[in-house]
């Protein structure tokens, strides 16, 4: 029976939760479309209503403006760790890529951006457990 080290488990897992994070982002820019096609749909029934079903288009508004943040920041989320990857798709830092998430959550949520915050956090979160389940923190 081959002893897999620690280290390498823990780059597997990191690169899981990366591969996940990349499909969230997907499925997201995914609603994303259909809330811009929900949109132009809702535009189009209030001007043939003879601009009288107002609240139909607001809401498609609002709702395609919060898909459209979500998606913001997955790609964000991304993008940070993207940066620390190596040329061999590993994390070797890994505890910095945490804190760095860790920081960007508290800043989001100083700025009252709770919904941003929220979702930075599952990721940190994830990450957190990881790091601690082949006791690297």
């Amino acid at each position: 029976m081959a002893l897999i080290p620690k280290e390498t488990e823990l780059q597997e897992k990191l690169t899981m939760i990366f591969e996940d994070l990349l499909l969230k982002k997907e499925n997201i820019k995914k609603d994303l479309v259909r809330t811009r096609t929900d949109f132009n749909s809702a535009c189009d029934t209030h001007i043939k209503s003879g601009f009288k079903l107002e609240q139909d288009w607001l809401d498609a508004n609002l709702c395609h403006r919060l898909k459209f943040i979500e998606y913001e920041m997955y790609c964000h989320i991304a993008e940070v760790l993207n940066d620390f990857k190596d040329i061999y798709g590993q994390f070797p830092e890994y505890i910095e890529m945490h804190q760095t998430l860790n920081h960007i959550m508290i800043q989001l949520a100083q700025e009252e951006k709770y919904e941003l915050a929220a979702i930075t956090k599952l990721w940190v979160d994830k990450i957190e457990s990881t790091i601690q389940e082949y006791n690297y923190c």
